[in-house]
């Protein structure tokens, strides 16, 4: 993995093999950033990843229950 900072926003290059929420975390270590996500618990690249991650500003995002998973999900009401 390969990643640069450009203002707020992180630009990430995955290879074949890599593992990308790993990865992610690795990058989130570089600043004050949080992070929210869920459901998935390891995955890795088959060929490239191109990632880009941004703050949120200006809002949120609120959670709702499926009963029929049992699980949250975004709300975006």
């Amino acid at each position: 993995m390969e990643y640069k900072k450009i203002g707020e926003t992180y630009y990430a290059r995955m290879d074949r093999g890599d593992e990308i929420i790993g990865n992610i975390l690795e990058i989130k270590k570089d600043g004050q950033h949080g992070m929210a996500g869920g459901h998935l618990k390891s995955t890795t690249v088959l060929y490239t990843a191109e990632i880009e991650l941004r703050p949120t500003i200006g809002g949120s995002i609120g959670r709702k229950f499926d009963p029929e998973t049992g699980t949250g999900f975004w709300n975006f009401k």
